[in-house]
């Protein structure tokens, strides 16, 4: 039966969800084109597709949200990546570069139940002076030790390893301020390896009236430890054959009262090993891969 035109006419009507906006977290905010995001709300355990002779790769096969014209990925009642369950109105998507350049990430975010917005749909043709009720979110992606930075950025580079074995942290976070100031200005995050990268931005007149090129940073890193091998795996497969069963669901909150979830700069839950260490760097310049043990 069709809600708004004559049955003689064939009537669909798509409604959103919520729509997921990536951008780059230290590029303006600008939209990535070279991203996908795909849907984790799947029954559990989900295949792995076969590989063919070659690692998983971190989509793992979960459906991919499309890409409206607009340049948000929509999750749309009445497909697969809408489904909630057990009263919780939550979908948990991943977004992954293609091309590696970008941090992957796996967001848990509040939506609204098919009811509430049928029912601000009456309210607003009631009342067209009223707001539609959309769910919209836009988190950040950091770029990644293989991102292709431009020339003339400051840039910090380093790899995070466990303390006895030297073994990679995978998806560490990571701060830097500069000595002497205890908020941090410039955020990273790590990847798989262990391995991050941190462009400095502005800084503050009187650094930039000095004479000298250097600044001294206090780079501290964050990570969780490794679960045990009895431990159960977060992730759809239930395996750790996806590349991202460790990477940690952040929860983006209901109603934030500020976006540091999206923006990456709270520290997930569980990341309680923490280090630091005193980086020099040149302005214009990359630096040489320093290793922080955690």
């Amino acid at each position: 039966m069709n809600e708004v035109l004559p049955d003689v006419w064939l009537e669909r009507i798509v409604r959103l969800q919520v729509g997921v906006l990536p951008v780059d977290a230290v590029g303006g905010a600008r939209r990535l084109t070279s991203v996908e995001v795909f849907s984790e709300n799947v029954p559990r355990p989900h295949g792995i597709p076969p590989g063919r002779g070659l690692a998983p790769v971190a989509s793992i096969g979960l459906p991919r949200l499309r890409r409206t014209p607009s340049g948000r990925y929509a999750v749309v009642f009445g497909t697969p990546a809408a489904r909630v369950g057990m009263g919780v109105l939550r979908v948990t998507v991943r977004i992954v570069d293609r091309f590696g350049m970008f941090v992957p990430r796996r967001l848990s975010i509040p939506v609204h139940d098919l009811a509430r917005i049928l029912e601000n749909e009456a309210v607003v043709e009631a009342d067209p002076t009223r707001s539609r009720l959309v769910r919209s979110c836009q988190p950040w992606l950091y770029p990644s030790s293989r991102c292709a930075l431009p020339a003339g950025g400051t840039v910090v580079r380093g790899r995070v390893v466990s303390g006895a074995s030297r073994a990679a942290v995978p998806w560490p976070r990571v701060s830097a301020s500069l000595v002497g100031q205890p908020t941090p200005r410039w955020h990273g995050h790590g990847d798989q390896n262990g391995e991050f990268v941190i462009v400095v931005g502005a800084v503050p007149p009187a650094v930039v009236k000095e004479l000298s090129d250097r600044l001294e940073l206090r780079v501290t890193v964050r990570g969780r430890p490794m679960p045990a091998p009895t431990d159960p795996v977060d992730s759809p497969a239930e395996s750790r054959d996806d590349p991202l069963w460790l990477l940690p669901v952040e929860r983006v909150p209901s109603q934030p009262v500020t976006d540091d979830v999206l923006t990456g700069v709270r520290t997930p839950p569980g990341y309680s090993r923490s280090a630091a260490a005193r980086i020099t760097c040149r302005r214009g310049h990359f630096t040489a891969m320093h290793q922080i043990v955690l």
